[in-house]
């Protein structure tokens, strides 16, 4: 799919009700929060072209379940003109991140069928990659030092892209449901993830690129970037 600002939800994939509670300030919390749920595997999100995406430096966390084994269920996948897998996080029984091509396969795993929240970051720099799963760091590696993610690309929840905006395998498929979705231009560290996974942000923080919490029930960016 080409166009400005395309995001929308495709198939039978919904925004639901979901079955966790996160904090507001003092001791407030959301009752009513909604989840995306991908239910099957024609399921997916998209927008595309994505705007602002991050190049050199990156953070892309999220609440997941899944009690799939059978899929290499892929939660987050970023495509461009330069690499299908310019910036991948590939099945959830052995996470997997593709980052301008390469992969590491760091064994962490997040299909129990429980709700976890996973942060991933990686510098150019370095290539210094880390997981973060609940909040504790469970990964840290090298991948792809020197390269530099392709702007202008397409951003595909649910789904792991051959081609900008489509490609789809349906063994590929992310079967669950998501939620939280933030992508920040910095790589955060063990205290800014724990400090804001339980919260819902504002959307005006400092280096958020691209944030999806699907409580007015739509896929709407709330960070401000016009996806």
């Amino acid at each position: 799919m080409s166009g400005t600002g395309i995001n929308q939800i495709s198939h039978d994939a919904s925004v639901q009700p979901g079955t966790y509670t996160i904090s507001t300030t003092g001791s407030a919390s959301i009752t009513n929060n909604h989840v995306l749920n991908l239910e099957s595997t024609n399921d997916y999100m998209i927008v595309n072209p994505i705007n602002g995406f991050p190049s050199d430096e990156i953070t892309v966390e999220f609440w997941m379940k899944s009690s799939d084994t059978s899929n290499a269920g892929t939660p987050f996948s970023y495509a461009s003109s330069s690499a299908d897998n310019d910036f991948l996080i590939y099945d959830y029984r052995n996470i997997s991140p593709h980052i301008v091509g390469p992969s590491n396969a760091t064994g962490v795993s997040a299909n129990d069928g429980n709700w976890h929240h996973l942060a991933i970051t990686w510098q150019s720099s370095g290539g210094d990659l880390k997981i973060f799963k609940d909040g504790i760091i469970d990964y840290s590696g090298t991948l792809s030092a020197g390269s530099t993610i392709t702007p202008g690309g397409s951003l595909v929840i649910g789904q792991e892209q051959d081609s900008v905006g489509g490609g789809f395998e349906s063994n590929q498929a992310f079967i669950g449901s998501i939620d939280e979705i933030r992508v920040w231009n910095h790589s955060r560290t063990e205290e800014e993830i724990q400090t804001t996974m339980n919260s819902v942000l504002d959307g005006d923080e400092s280096g958020l690129a691209g944030y999806w919490n699907f409580n007015d029930g739509t896929a709407t960016d709330l960070s401000g970037n016009g996806n």
